[in-house]
């Protein structure tokens, strides 16, 4: 007997994050230079943060929820703001601390679910850049 659609859409507690293959797939993605497939292509991605360092003058310290590999929090603290990345992908969080270190960069980069992991401190603006269509509360 087949299962009822209910059981193929129930809510499981499996993190795709999690997957290895998935995991550096998706960082793959973002470093690609040439695609838009996970992070837009580097000259977007200046345009995006000369917009959200104008818009946020005065502003100093900066949330970048989805951060993936960093690649607007490290332009964003090129600009002199503090920035606390936070992405759900374990190896694109190790490869932004990584490259936050080589750059001699103080970013504060965490691995967690901004959806239903507790944010701490105190932050003047929060980005959620590029989307995340996956996103949902819903239980």
């Amino acid at each position: 007997m087949f299962p009822s659609t209910l059981e193929y859409n129930r809510r499981g507690n499996a993190n795709i994050w999690m997957d290895p293959h998935v995991s550096q797939a998706m960082l793959s993605a973002h470093l690609d230079p040439d695609s838009d497939g996970a992070s837009r292509k580097p000259h977007i991605i200046s345009k995006t943060i000369d917009w959200v360092a104008e818009q946020c003058k005065g502003t100093k310290r900066i949330l970048d929820l989805g951060c993936g590999p960093g690649l607007y929090s490290t332009k964003l603290a090129t600009k002199g703001f503090s920035v606390t990345g936070l992405d759900i992908n374990p190896m694109s969080i190790e490869y932004a601390k990584k490259s936050a270190r080589e750059s001699d960069l103080r970013i504060h980069y965490e691995c967690g679910d901004y959806l239903s992991d507790p944010i701490e401190g105190m932050y003047d603006a929060a980005i959620c850049i590029y989307c995340d269509f996956g996103a949902s509360l819903a239980t």
